[in-house]
């Protein structure tokens, strides 16, 4: 350990997820929380398993974490978080964190002078709330609030009034957690707005891309002209992206099947090789309209170099342009027309892969999306920021 490291102030960051930067879009947010609190602090990372670990993802972010515990989670704690977060979010968010990490975290306070605390999700706000430290931060990325109120409004009226219901529940909680932190990081204005009234500070921490992993073996590889796979980005954990996903597979393919015999679809989920899989698409497709479920699976197949069809109101405020950066479509017949012209033509297809690189290398780097975060990290008085502050 060289002094320069020794040196620096240590930060706590309770995590609900493995920060991986090619992992899927919880993962590839914490790591880009991750990665800007190494840059000026010792990180202490006590992670909770949500699924498969792989030994390059943990050799990942051990390389950026002072000290890294990954804590398995019971299936004992999960049932019951499962079952709770039926009635109550805040008590399922307090029992899954706080059973995780709670006895790691306080030997960590007892021995060392915490900086700042990060918590990646609200869940593990539980345990931040009974440690001292000038500065913390709770990342609200993609509210569950917002998921629900957009399933409300696609749903059919008898799961309407479910979906209010938890809408509700969860403003409330996330409202809690917003009134009890010094600072809430948001992924877009959309979602910053909701959290105005609370006494914390709110910044906009839009997604950003780790240009560093995103290599010339995964660039310069071509798939196959002779059968062009379609990817298509499917988060299910969520109503809004298993009905967008099926939409698409039931009622769009076909018709784009017919246009294009030669095509192939291949659907990819929440799993360490998701990403991956973009290696081996002419296409890949981002059917949710929710910017919390589409922008990172976008930006990271844009990063590799391939072409993007995504929801046009999930890109709103990014400044991609139809066409150069990407093909945008809201309703089946731009969606069917989109994937079919780029299916028909590799040189559209090569143009968008061009032109996504170079906006992902000028908008999304880690180090200028996250400037703010940095700023914030550095403590409360030197920090000047309105009630809504955006990053980059």
């Amino acid at each position: 350990m060289t002094r320069h490291t020794q040196d620096k102030p240590c930060l706590l960051m309770l995590s609900h997820c493995l920060p991986d930067a090619m992992g899927q879009a919880e993962r590839a947010r914490a790591w880009q929380l991750l990665r800007v609190a190494g840059l000026s602090h010792r990180v202490l990372l006590a992670s909770v398993t949500d699924g498969p670990i792989h030994m390059q993802q943990w050799r990942s972010a051990k390389e950026l974490a002072h000290a890294l515990v990954i804590q398995p989670r019971s299936w004992t704690t999960d049932a019951l978080g499962r079952l709770t977060s039926l009635t109550e979010p805040s008590w399922a968010g307090r029992l899954m964190g706080l059973t995780a990490v709670n006895r790691l975290a306080r030997s960590w306070a007892g021995g060392h002078e915490i900086d700042a605390i990060v918590c990646t999700h609200p869940s593990m706000w539980g345990v931040a709330r009974s440690l001292e430290a000038p500065v913390r931060i709770c990342d609200l990325w993609t509210p569950r609030s917002a998921l629900h109120r957009r399933a409300e409004r696609e749903s059919t009226r008898p799961v309407r009034s479910w979906h209010r219901h938890r809408a509700e529940a969860h403003l409330r909680w996330e409202l809690e957690v917003a009134s009890e932190c010094d600072t809430l990081t948001v992924g877009c204005a959309e979602y910053g707005h909701r959290y105005l009234t609370s006494r914390c500070k709110t910044l906009v921490l839009p997604e950003a891309v780790d240009l560093s992993c995103y290599h010339e073996e995964l660039l310069g590889h071509r798939p196959e002209e002779s059968r062009v796979n379609v990817v298509v980005h499917a988060d299910c954990r969520h109503e809004h992206g298993r009905s967008a996903t099926a939409r698409f597979a039931r009622t769009l393919w076909p018709r784009i099947a017919k246009a294009v015999p030669n095509a192939a679809l291949r659907i990819v989920g929440q799993t360490f090789e998701a990403v991956r899989a973009y290696r081996d698409a002419a296409l890949v497709v981002s059917p949710h309209a929710e910017p919390g479920l589409a922008r990172f699976p976008m930006l990271q197949a844009m990063a590799m170099r391939r072409p993007v069809v995504a929801h046009s109101e999930s890109t709103q405020d990014m400044g991609v342009r139809h066409g150069e950066h990407a093909l945008l479509a809201k309703d089946d017949r731009d969606w069917a027309d989109a994937c079919i012209e780029a299916l028909r033509s590799r040189a559209l297809r090569l143009s968008i892969s061009h032109h996504a690189r170079a906006f992902v290398e000028q908008l999304c780097p880690m180090q200028l999306r996250s400037n703010t975060l940095a700023t914030a990290l550095a403590g409360p008085t030197t920090i000047s920021l309105g009630p809504l502050a955006r990053a980059a």
